[in-house]
């Protein structure tokens, strides 16, 4: 996932509470009547936006898993040095 802004459909998932980013879904889904949310999450968030993904499904019938994208990137760590930083993206459709 190289550096952009994020699309309105694109909610990157971090250090909030899951039930924010729920909120944040709900939101996009209902008021904003997309079809269509990807939630995006690297290294240690993966298992974040993993749980947030069934969370939605749990409580929002309608939304479902469409697809799944995972990879890594190549970036600078503090010291300059390359590594590796695995990310999923999890595109939920309503």
């Amino acid at each position: 996932m190289e550096e952009r802004k994020l699309a309105d459909n694109e909610i990157l998932v971090g250090g909030k509470a899951v039930l924010a980013y729920a909120y944040t879904v709900n939101y996009l889904f209902n008021e904003k009547k997309l079809k269509e949310i990807k939630l995006k999450a690297r290294g240690k968030m993966i298992q974040k936006a993993v749980s947030l993904a069934e969370f939605v499904k749990k409580v929002n019938k309608e939304a479902k898993v469409s697809n799944i994208e995972i990879g890594s990137d190549k970036t600078q760590n503090k010291e300059k040095k390359d590594v590796f930083v695995s990310f999923i993206e999890i595109t939920l459709s309503k």
